[in-house]
């Protein structure tokens, strides 16, 4: 169980002995609201802050990373994302599945986050889903879209897990129906939102044949961690991409108080070619 988890069933349990002792009538709504986030405390990824702690600075600065991306969405047209990082490890898919919640918030919106990444998905963990057929499943043709989706704990919100590992995600990524996939998502119009998390685009083709498919790419870089000569060659990969900014995670001294689960804050810069 995470920390954050631990701490919730202490303060139900103590709140549930006092209303014992003192002999005040309990509130059934409240009581079901309280067991709905004890339990998605320890369903969801302790990095999924948005959900589990949404007053917290760090989700704060996921809500400042969402209204730059609105803003962006809004004067060039378009609606679907790709995040993706250099190398692993710098927090591509907690940034995505953060933005995606960030996006939800607002219950004019509809929100799709797919794990674009095949090889080491993710996105499930983040949000405690288990699954066994996903996005491979949908590019093989031996799945409808629909039957593939997964509710989340906000009622707009799903998520398309990446499926059962397969040697060759290259050419299925870049077959016609995963094309198809991300235009029928656009075309359900406004307040509609695709989030693709995809590979470190180093490593693989897989982010370089997506990004020529969506709006914009987000491009997650992990502070101290990353050499400047390793972005650069991130950033010369994606040329032809819509690159709408970068992440800069992991900047110590920002949220103290979650230096110990995360020590993430985002800082935005927009890239120009």
């Amino acid at each position: 169980m995470s920390k954050i988890g631990s701490a919730l069933k202490k303060v139900l349990k103590f709140k549930e002995a006092e209303i014992e002792k003192i002999g005040v009538s309990r509130d059934p709504e409240k009581e079901k609201k309280s067991k709905f986030f004890s339990e998605m405390s320890e369903e969801c990824n302790e990095c999924l802050v948005t959900l589990l702690d949404p007053r917290s600075p760090v989700a704060e600065q996921y809500r400042s990373l969402k209204t730059h991306l609105m803003g962006e969405a809004e004067t060039r047209l378009i609606s679907t994302f790709l995040v993706t990082s250099t190398i692993r490890g710098e927090g591509k898919t907690t940034t995505a599945c953060n933005l995606g919640v960030t996006l939800a918030n607002n219950p004019q919106h509809s929100v799709l986050i797919i794990d674009g990444d095949m090889r080491i998905p993710s996105v499930h963990k983040m949000f405690g889903i288990k699954y066994e057929k996903g996005l491979i499943e949908y590019l093989r043709g031996e799945a409808d879209l629909d039957s593939l989706l997964v509710p989340t704990h906000l009622d707009n919100l799903f998520v398309l897990p990446a499926g059962e590992p397969c040697s060759n995600p290259s050419e299925l990524l870049a077959s016609p129906r995963m094309r198809d996939l991300i235009k029928n998502e656009e075309a359900k119009g406004k307040g509609h939102y695709l989030i693709i998390d995809s590979p470190p685009i180093i490593s693989t083709t897989d982010s370089r044949i997506l990004s020529g498919y969506v709006g914009g790419v987000i491009l997650v870089v992990q502070s101290r961690k990353t050499p400047i000569d390793i972005i650069n060659h991130g950033l010369s990969l994606l040329k032809n991409a819509q690159i709408l900014g970068v992440v800069l995670n992991n900047i110590s001294g920002i949220s103290p108080y979650y230096s110990y689960i995360y020590s993430y804050a985002y800082g935005y810069a927009e890239y120009s070619k």
